[in-house]
């Protein structure tokens, strides 16, 4: 199973067996992030060792480590940091936890990425920045389709213009993934056609915290 945007990281996705009365069933456990670092090469921007590829494959690297610690938290937490003018992290701080032992593991995973950032410039000069990530993890029932393909049953409905439809799709994969950018972007499309246009503009604008900027360029679009 693949996931879809290229911001999101998929840092382990693993099945496991859990008991019901009805015997044994399969679940899902998987974690991604989103971050406000530097997504689309803008030097002015702090990035992960100067390529946008270097922080997912970073985080990957511990993707054993992060089995250890169990699958007892579901939902999402997230982490602010400064980094410095000479790309060293401080300021460490959790804001959300998602339970577990997870949040102090982000938070020490975090810290030993200190010193290995490319920092933001302004006018050639290096700056501090504060950096927020968000992770979120999934431990429930497995899907029956991968998230891109229910991206695509969504698509379809919305050329229907079976919005509701679309929308069950997209719930799906928001339940599974809430920091999926391209469904964040479908299911505001699909309650601004319902002419919930109120309810489709606070939507978006909840998730420009992100900064991606085709989150922006929907919030643009939809709230008119």
């Amino acid at each position: 199973m693949k996931t879809i945007s290229i911001l999101t990281l998929i840092i382990c996705t693993v099945l496991a067996t859990s008991k019901s009365t009805q015997g044994q069933e399969k679940s899902i456990f998987h974690i991604s992030i989103q971050g406000t670092w530097d997504k689309f090469k803008q030097k002015e921007r702090a990035q992960y060792g100067g390529d946008n590829r270097l922080i997912n494959t970073y985080l990957a690297s511990y993707r054993k480590d992060f089995l250890r610690l169990g699958q007892e938290a579901n939902g999402m937490g997230s982490i602010s940091f400064k980094v410095r003018s000479d790309g060293a992290v401080d300021s460490l701080v959790i804001i959300e936890k998602a339970g577990g032992t997870w949040d102090s593991a982000f938070y020490y995973l975090v810290k030993s990425m200190s010193g290995k950032w490319r920092a933001g410039q302004v006018d050639g000069i290096k700056r501090n920045e504060a950096i927020t990530i968000w992770y979120n993890i999934y431990n429930g029932p497995i899907l029956k389709k991968g998230p891109s393909e229910y991206l695509e049953e969504a698509k379809k409905s919305l050329d229907k213009s079976d919005y509701e439809k679309a929308l069950k799709y997209i719930d799906i994969v928001l339940e599974y993934d809430p920091l999926n950018v391209e469904a964040l972007i479908l299911k505001t499309k699909s309650l601004y056609n319902l002419n919930q246009k109120i309810k489709a503009c606070d939507f978006i604008k909840s998730t420009l915290k992100y900064e991606d900027e085709r989150l922006t360029n929907a919030s643009n679009k939809f709230c008119d």
